[in-house]
């Protein structure tokens, strides 16, 4: 966050990450607060813990599971479409293809459609194989909010100034990437990207939740790190680690992550946490589906 001066007067804003200058201490005390982060949903991991997704902000989810990162980049834009109407959300492909994106998309409907007591569309059955047939209706229909945009950007294309284009084209102030190392091949151009997505996060005031299958347990909230995820990680509002039971345990034994007690209790998809929580984008509908 760098500072400047604007006709005499001391102020402070969010702007450029390279942007340094100076005021003095006194006017540290006398500049406006941060903008207000709002929680606006939360995710239930596999072993019961929580993570949030507050406005305002960038979030990191990590996962090796290229595909469970596209479901739940998905899950997380539509839920976020449906509960704020006035937000406008742009999900951006960089790694699944059109099967994938329509699986994953009527995955998101089907759950949000179960949670709220209603049943899917049979339009959606093909999409869905496993899917109970008792929770379909041909009478039910189902149309995807028209704040929730998707930008497919093939793999290795997307920069900063063709992704700041389509924000300043849909009006979108929340982004959701689902492969934040499919964006750009290189490191130099991922490190690009990086730099010019906190610029985008920072001037907009944009939420943004980047899903990365470099699965590192250094790698954690406002603490930079190696490479170009070390770099968005220092602007990380939140980091979650949406790891498997086989990974945790690989990396306990390599020494990199402690695994808790809890973690090494499974529980099945229908059964019920003990802990509140308001979406869990994993498990919500697991009684709709066949064992």
């Amino acid at each position: 966050m760098g500072t400047y001066l604007i006709t005499g007067e001391k102020h402070m804003e969010n702007t450029a990450i390279t942007t340094t200058r100076s005021i003095r201490a006194n006017d540290i005390f006398g500049l406006p607060p941060e903008p207000k982060r709002e929680e606006l949903c939360k995710y239930q991991g596999d072993f019961g813990e929580l993570h949030g997704i507050f406005s305002n902000t960038i979030t990191i989810a990590l996962s090796r599971d290229l595909q469970k990162n596209v479901m739940l980049a998905n899950a997380v834009a539509l839920h976020l479409a449906m509960k704020y109407p006035d937000r406008n959300v742009l999900l951006v492909n960089t790694y699944a293809g059109t099967e994938m994106m329509q699986r994953t998309l009527a995955d998101a409907a089907y759950r949000e459609l179960i949670n709220s007591g209603r049943k899917a569309p049979t339009t959606f059955r093909e999409f869905l194989p496993k899917a109970l047939d008792e929770y379909f209706d041909e009478q039910s229909t189902f149309e995807f909010p028209e704040n929730l945009r998707v930008l497919n950007a093939p793999t290795g294309t997307l920069t900063a100034a063709n992704l700041a284009s389509e924000i300043e084209e849909c009006h979108a102030d929340t982004l959701i990437l689902n492969s934040f190392e499919f964006s750009a091949w290189s490191i130099f151009l991922r490190a690009q990207f990086a730099q010019g997505l906190v610029g985008l996060q920072k001037r907009l005031q944009l939420t943004v939740v980047v899903f990365s299958h470099e699965l590192r347990s250094n790698v954690g909230s406002f603490r930079a790190g190696r490479g170009p995820l070390g770099l968005l990680a220092a602007y990380a509002y939140s980091v979650w680690h949406a790891v498997s039971f086989e990974e945790t345990q690989r990396l306990n034994r390599s020494g990199n992550r402690t695994v808790h007690e809890k973690q090494t209790q499974m529980r099945k998809p229908n059964q019920e946490s003990s802990i509140p929580y308001e979406c869990d984008f994993s498990n919500a509908a697991g009684i709709a589906y066949e064992e």
